[in-house]
């Protein structure tokens, strides 16, 4: 389970108890698909200030990768479902 998708769902244990639905899985991959979006959008935007807050980067540009992982998990599982 990614950062992500746990800061969605809350507690680990209680996801184990009780998976997902369908719904849930689908308002989950809308929430990632919002946040993945949101980010990619910030790091577009800090790649056009360059020079400025360069020191930026890896840190953004880590955060949308695990957005758009946590994504992809997300509609693998709703593809299986």
């Amino acid at each position: 389970m990614s950062f992500l998708d746990s800061r969605l769902r809350g507690n680990d244990s209680i996801c184990k108890e009780y998976p997902m639905s369908e719904e849930e899985l689908k308002m989950q991959v809308k929430k990632l698909n919002a946040q993945a979006t949101q980010l990619k959008m910030d790091l577009h935007d800090l790649s056009e200030e360059l020079p400025i807050l360069w020191d930026r980067i890896p840190d953004l540009a880590a955060k949308t990768f695990e957005a758009y992982k946590a994504l992809a998990e997300a509609r693998a599982k709703l593809a299986g479902a």
